[in-house]
């Protein structure tokens, strides 16, 4: 089954409507809406959701992607993104977003944390242990 996923606020809402348009099944979270919340609670939104998360905020999400894989707290992954995209760069973040989608399944990408400009089609050789190299931060837990 292909990943569902959860926009963070950082993310343009636009990238939702351009997954959705290739059949993916994204919610941003300007539409749910959660703008504004902390980002424990919009993991735990993804997390309750069945959803893997997208964003922006790597600095943040490190550290609680770190804090939920040793308290053992299931996630259905969190996808953190170095390079911020904005609104011009979204039809190429979209494709990388999509090869990432189009590569992973659900059930591989539960308790995951990845570098999405890391990931690779044939890094996956073996899982999980292909997905974590180079400048990817990856956790499987």
């Amino acid at each position: 089954m292909t990943p569902r996923i959860y926009l963070d606020e950082d993310i343009h809402p636009d990238l939702a409507l351009i997954l959705r348009s290739h059949g993916y099944d994204v919610v941003s979270a300007h539409e749910v809406p959660l703008l504004g919340v902390r980002d424990e609670e919009q993991l735990a939104y993804a997390a309750r959701q069945g959803r893997a998360i997208l964003t922006f905020n790597t600095r943040d999400f490190e550290g609680i992607a770190k804090t939920w894989s040793a308290s053992g707290q299931p996630h259905a992954g969190i996808l953190l993104c170095y390079n911020q995209r904005n609104r011009r760069a979204l039809g190429a973040f979209a494709g990388l977003v999509e090869l990432f989608l189009q590569t992973v399944t659900a059930e591989e990408f539960a308790g995951v944390s990845l570098a999405l400009e890391s990931f690779r089609p044939s890094d996956l050789l073996p899982w999980p242990t292909g997905l974590c190299s180079g400048r990817t931060m990856c956790s499987k837990h």
